[in-house]
């Protein structure tokens, strides 16, 4: 079975991430600051997904991506201001 990959831009973010796969559906992405802290929370059913971040102060993040198979997958964001 093939690995989803993931494309994550721009690197970093002022106003919002580009989050696309290679095909394969993403059910949830949260965020966690650097304390654990959840800071965003979005369902969702696309390959392709925009995310705001424009209310969050700047640091590095923790994205969480569960996939539709259940899979779950972790990232390091950062966002700038």
């Amino acid at each position: 079975m093939q690995t989803p990959s993931f494309d994550i831009y721009p690197q970093p973010a002022k106003e919002q991430f580009i989050i696309s796969t290679n095909g394969y559906t993403i059910k949830n992405i949260s965020m966690c600051n650097m304390l654990g802290q959840q800071v965003k929370n979005q369902e969702v059913n696309s390959s392709n997904i925009t995310l705001n971040v424009s209310n969050l102060p700047k640091g590095i993040y923790n994205l969480i991506i569960k996939m539709s198979d259940n899979t779950t997958y972790y990232k390091k964001i950062v966002v700038a201001q």
